[in-house]
């Protein structure tokens, strides 16, 4: 049985597992790291272990056992995923009251509460404030996985009862060869437009998503070079996904300030980028960063797009000009 663990989570999947063995598992874990490399597929995969009645020899669950097949088919007593509606935006606070009182009852089978709650920032403050509570006074035998790309947004007292489980970009050559196992073509342009992350290369190899990126870039380098207007630009992106579009900016953003402090800085910025990130100057580039990601804040709540995008963007301008 081909194992569910990616092959650049081996090392983390090996040192959980040690820690399993010497029982020191947290009631609490906080899975960080660039979106797009597995943190959900090893939360599952660390979640149905734990359920697991016959684990396999590399600790992965066995699929057949009858925790395996109540959780596969859903109806897995001990195990919970947030958010529970995945068309909402935000984690509401009725969401995690009613995750308290499942986790207040002990399971019957003696099997561990096992928890993931998926995009963790976006718990509003209701929501956050109550999770803390069982964070600081955790119910025994259970854990609680909150999963993040963007760790900044939750707050500290979330942070610091969470013992963090940190998720590196795989090595591009790693992520190269594993899609071309999963018979991808163009795969190394399918890594570049995504900033190395295999699993969202993966996706967008059958998707739309490549003409929106490509439709991003052009728009982003045109605005970056004075000769695309910004009102035109906001009324196109309006059409496409908010948050994806301003989480695309964030991380070009980063990456043309790390290029201008870290001498041949490149994987996964594209060459206009490049060039255009010598000539602005890093605080330029800082600023431009932090008005994005306060956009990305913004946008969690309900918001008007265009007028969100139109102030983004012509703020931009004003800074470069």
């Amino acid at each position: 049985m081909t194992s569910s663990i990616l092959p650049w989570q081996q090392p983390l999947w090996q040192n959980i597992q040690q820690v399993r063995q010497r029982n020191r598992l947290p009631h609490a874990l906080l899975l960080t790291g660039h979106a797009g490399i597995g943190k959900a597929q090893f939360a599952a995969a660390l979640a149905a272990a734990l359920l697991c009645e016959k684990p396999l020899a590399d600790a992965t669950a066995c699929g057949q056992c009858t925790a395996c097949k109540q959780r596969l088919a859903g109806t897995m007593p001990d195990y919970r995923v947030l958010p529970s509606d995945t068309e909402k935006k935000l984690i509401p606070v009725s969401d995690v009251r009613a995750l308290i009182e499942w986790m207040a009852i002990r399971s019957d089978a003696g099997r561990p509460k096992t928890v993931i709650i998926h995009q963790a920032e976006n718990m509003n403050r209701s929501a956050a404030n109550a999770l803390l509570k069982i964070l600081e006074e955790p119910y025994s035998d259970s854990l609680i996985m909150l999963l993040t790309a963007a760790p900044q947004f939750l707050p500290v007292t979330i942070r610091s009862r969470c013992q963090n489980l940190a998720f590196s970009l795989p090595e591009f050559d790693t992520s190269l060869r594993w899609l071309e196992q999963q018979k991808i073509t163009a795969a190394a342009e399918l890594l570049q437009m995504t900033e190395g992350a295999p699993l969202h290369a993966l996706a967008f190899a059958s998707s739309r998503l490549p003409e929106e990126i490509a439709a991003l870039q052009t728009g982003f380098v045109g605005l970056l070079r004075q000769s695309s207007s910004p009102m035109q630009l906001a009324a196109e992106w309006e059409k496409q996904d908010l948050q994806r579009s301003l989480q695309w900016i964030c991380r070009q953003l980063a990456m043309m300030a790390c290029s201008q402090v870290a001498s041949g800085y490149k994987q996964g910025l594209h060459h206009d980028l490049q060039q255009i990130a010598k000539t602005l100057d890093y605080k330029t580039l800082i600023n431009m960063y932090d008005k994005t990601c306060d956009s990305v804040r913004l946008a969690r709540g309900n918001v008007n797009a265009r007028l969100l995008l139109e102030d983004l963007l012509l703020n931009f301008v004003t800074r470069i000009t």
